[in-house]
């Protein structure tokens, strides 16, 4: 075990905020929420190796000492307006956790791959200490979406947490912009400050494209596929305040914001991250449209701009060969093979146990429905699609009344586009997970519950159990006699 340069700053902050600054933690625990390749502490090397994010430890201290208050006061303080999201979430954690009894019944019956790359041994599916792993990285998640949702619940608290997360957006931007320049000039990457993990995973920071020499941007994530994910999660939060009269940092930093997130994304040349962002840009131009918020004028920028994006990827030579090489020539790559096979193996294992899966954490995953049906089976992906289907439509039918003159700012909006980005984009990376998509969790919990306020107390439905309460109800046989004069 060994402390990186950056737990040596982090870790004595993050107990003096846990004593004496708590609100610090919240802050913290959202802003370094993307930086899955940072380490504090790494435990281990190679295929074995690991590393506590930034987030997770500072995460952990702010739900410590939460708890820590509650126990004190004798009371737990949730909201009642995010209770039942939050309840539909702790569902798909029960079953994740139900399905851990999967692999003492299997004990060995099948072979299974122990990671999600053609390299990895294939072995007797036993129960490991990685699933204990997995089940505690998703109970930290609900804890966390939980927790990020009840201080994002008003609208101040809901756009101060929306404003430090694009705050981090702003700073992986420019770290990654950093990262493609030190490559071009030929200048070693500092990759022992934010990608210092010891996870395997965590070795994507000097990668490029094979027929252009162009860097694949990871900045400070684990791959570059898994910070386009970010970077779609954060575009529809620019975007509505670019477009609308609530500004997140000032009408030309929020521009240049926008600007940031897009030039990274173009550095990342991930294929997930393009199409998502393609589609994420086609239904908030139509959306915007729709409501109001985006007149001809923009239209047609819009579309022109498009058009030239598309002229630039058929006439110019070098766009040309970086979109050959990340939309086309993938399907023939060593890549696509590794998707491919694990893809195949996850509808073999659904197949023999398609009620609870493997066991989360048992099989590896390249997308997220088999990868989630070979886990926890058909429960556990319809758990999920509980929680999150429950989100986007409460959210989808409130963003028809929030677009009017006196709401500029529409949370509804902004969360149903980042959580339909985000899934989107995880539906081809494997199982979402992390501080970053429970924190994009816990703000539309947040999201769900103002439409929940805003719609006062319910009003009392006459039903038929009503009805047939009062048809059946006793009554007296007293008879009422005409009053004497």
């Amino acid at each position: 075990m060994s402390i990186t340069l950056t737990g040596l700053v982090l870790i004595p902050l993050g107990i003096f905020a846990f004593l004496a600054r708590p609100r610090w933690l919240f802050a913290l625990a959202v802003f370094f929420a993307p930086f899955s390749a940072t380490s504090l502490i790494n435990v281990g090397s190679g295929d074995t190796g690991s590393g506590l994010q930034p987030s997770i430890f500072l995460g952990g201290l702010m739900l410590l000492r939460f708890a820590l208050e509650s126990t004190y006061r004798m009371r737990i303080s949730l909201p009642t307006a995010i209770r039942k999201p939050l309840l539909l979430v702790f569902l798909f954690v029960a079953v994740c956790s139900v399905s851990l009894i999967m692999p003492f019944i299997i004990n060995g019956k099948i072979q299974v791959m122990t990671a999600a790359t053609l390299t990895a041994p294939i072995e007797p599916l036993h129960f490991r200490s990685s699933n204990i792993t997995y089940l505690i990285g998703i109970v930290f998640g609900l804890c966390f979406a939980g927790y990020v949702a009840r201080e994002s619940l008003g609208p101040k608290q809901f756009l101060r947490t929306l404003r430090i997360y694009l705050a981090s957006g702003v700073f992986i931007s420019l770290w990654g912009i950093l990262q493609a320049a030190l490559f071009a000039v030929r200048i070693p990457y500092p990759a022992t400050i934010f990608n210092n993990s010891a996870s395997p995973y965590a070795l994507a920071f000097d990668k490029s494209l094979e027929s252009v020499a162009i860097p694949r941007v990871s900045s400070v994530a684990l791959e570059p596929s898994v910070l386009s994910i970010y970077l779609v999660g954060m575009f529809p939060i620019v975007i509505a305040a670019v477009m609308g009269r609530q500004r997140i940092f000032g009408k030309y930093r929020d521009w240049m914001t926008l600007a940031l997130l897009l030039m990274t994304m173009l550095l990342t040349t991930s294929s997930i991250g393009y199409v998502t962002t393609g589609l994420l840009m086609l239904v908030m131009t139509w959306t915007l449209f729709k409501y109001g918020r985006l007149n001809a004028i923009w239209l047609l920028g819009i579309l022109l701009l498009a058009g030239a994006g598309v002229t630039a990827a058929v006439v110019v030579p070098p766009v040309r060969g970086v979109v050959q090489e990340v939309l086309f020539n993938k399907a023939d790559s060593y890549s696509a093979l590794e998707r491919g096979t694990v893809v195949l193996h996850d509808a073999e294992y659904f197949q023999q146990y398609p009620v609870l899966g493997l066991g989360w954490g048992s099989a590896p995953a390249h997308d997220l429905i088999l990868g989630m049906l070979a886990n926890t089976g058909v429960l556990g992906l319809a758990s999920f699609v509980l929680f999150v289907g429950y989100m986007l439509r409460k959210l989808g039918k409130d963003m028809t009344h929030s677009y009017d003159s006196r709401q500029p700012f529409s949370p509804s909006h902004v969360m149903f586009l980042s959580i339909l980005a985000t899934c989107s984009a995880y539906a081809a990376e494997g199982p979402p997970g992390g501080p970053a998509f429970w924190l994009i969790i816990g703000l539309g919990v947040a999201a769900c519950g103002q439409v929940e306020s805003a719609l006062g107390p319910r009003k009392t439905k006459h039903g038929w159990g009503r009805f047939l309460r009062m048809a059946l109800r006793p009554r007296s046989s007293a008879v009422r006699l005409p009053l004497e004069g």
